[in-house]
């Protein structure tokens, strides 16, 4: 977490903003902040472990997503998603887990399930998406989306 209490102008571009202590000197002009406080998060983007270098994952066994470490005690929770690349969210595998700050974050899913349009095969590509809760905040900034896997058996 980065925290600014000086006169500082930057543009939002990819800063995940969570949250904002508005004080008098607080301005917000087109896209940028200038004069005030600021409280950015800026989480990590998700991988899957054991993926070959070509973002190849194995059909063949249980599939782990990472939310590598980062340190911001205020994230406390993550829920991450392996999704249909195509944005149909079928299939859609999801895992939630608490966050240790400073520690990765593991997520087990298992390719199985009675629905079989939920379930990955060879001719899926898929990526990580997710959110991330912060302490007292309302809303759950998205993690970046991960690179596109594709499937082997």
């Amino acid at each position: 977490m980065s925290v600014s209490r000086y006169p500082f102008s930057a543009s939002l571009g990819c800063m995940h903003v969570i949250d904002f202590l508005f004080t008098p000197k607080l301005r917000l002009q087109t896209g940028a902040i200038r004069y005030g406080y600021a409280i950015c998060t800026h989480p990590p983007t998700p991988v899957v472990q054991g993926a070959s270098a070509k973002k190849e994952i194995s059909l063949s066994k249980g599939i782990v997503l990472e939310l590598p470490a980062f340190k911001d005690p205020r994230c406390t929770f993550v829920i991450l998603n392996l999704a249909n690349a195509d944005n149909s969210n079928r299939p859609l595998l999801s895992g939630s887990s608490s966050i240790t700050s400073g520690e990765p974050t593991i997520i087990t899913l298992e390719n199985t399930g009675t629905d079989p349009s939920m379930i990955f095969k060879p001719t899926h590509k898929a990526r990580i998406t997710g959110t991330v809760q912060v302490t007292d905040m309302d809303t759950w900034p998205d993690t970046p989306e991960s690179a596109v896997y594709s499937f082997i058996e």
